[in-house]
């Protein structure tokens, strides 16, 4: 019902969902052109988004009816009223784990994530009181997409031996979701209720009155890959932006394909 729809989303994450935040940090994971070329005014402006358009946060946004999507809390303009309508956290080439990326150079690592989270949620209790501020950080949906990067730095070397390499491998996975687990419990701490993450439903069971969703990227990735013409798309096997790799997507490139709604990847990323 209209009356059950959360006013706000915060989210959390890697490049799925980073709206903007490594546009203000010292990092080579930044979006640039032919990132954004179909979003926003004027068209073509990178948006900080590793897409040409929208990326899943903003669908959901819309499909929730809200009015604007939320935005990079580094923006010098998510100040004031502004995170009373939800804020994003994410930063592209971040993990659960902090040593995640620094490949890069800078990125926002999950814990740091969660550290503006409660800047914010102190300015908001600065702003309206803590009551109003507790009810309204009670209905957001707080969105948690990240850990792709940590496995992808886990995959063991080829000159590994593959016993060595798997026994790695599990230690890692196992460190991961250890970190993930106790990452969560920090948002519940600062009111949230309400998060979409994958891989933990026990959470649900262990802290009072939190919703967890498990949301599984991968499989919704795979399904579209899979079914990618029910879905409007006519190839899924070639990159829009067309440079190094089997498919064209490995790395970014300058001159890209004219009718980005065929082709199911941008690069390395979905397309709008």
């Amino acid at each position: 019902t209209a009356e059950d729809t959360p006013a706000l989303i915060y989210s959390f994450g890697d490049s799925g969902v980073d709206a903007g935040n490594n546009l203000y940090i010292n990092t080579l994971a930044k979006p640039v052109f032919p990132n954004g070329i179909d979003f926003g005014k004027p068209f073509g402006t990178p948006s900080g988004r590793y897409s040409n358009g929208r990326i899943s946060v903003d669908f959901i946004a819309q499909e929730l009816g809200l009015k604007n999507f939320p935005p990079p809390y580094l923006a010098p303009t998510t100040v004031g009223d502004v995170p009373l309508n939800g804020v994003n956290y994410a930063s592209s080439g971040s993990g659960i784990l902090n040593e995640t990326g620094s490949f890069f150079g800078g990125v926002i690592s999950l814990e740091n994530q969660i550290r503006y989270f409660n800047r914010t949620r102190q300015d908001i209790i600065s702003n309206i009181g803590i009551r109003d501020a507790k009810k309204l950080l009670a209905g957001a949906i707080y969105i948690v997409a990240t850990g792709g990067n940590d496995v992808v730095s886990s995959i063991p070397r080829r000159n590994s031996s593959s016993d060595d390499g798997l026994a790695s491998l599990d230690l890692r996975l196992d460190t991961i979701l250890s970190t993930l687990r106790s990452q969560l419990t920090k948002p519940y701490k600062l009111g949230a209720r309400k998060l979409v993450v994958s891989m933990l439903e026990e959470l649900t069971k262990t802290l009072t009155g939190s919703q967890y969703v498990n949301a599984d990227s991968y499989a919704i990735q795979e399904d579209i890959i899979q079914n990618y013409k029910q879905h409007g798309f006519q190839d899924v096997r070639n990159a829009c932006c067309y440079v190094v790799g089997a498919h064209g997507g490995i790395v970014s490139c300058a001159t890209i394909c004219r009718d980005r709604t065929k082709l199911c990847f941008l690069g390395s990323v979905p397309s709008d």
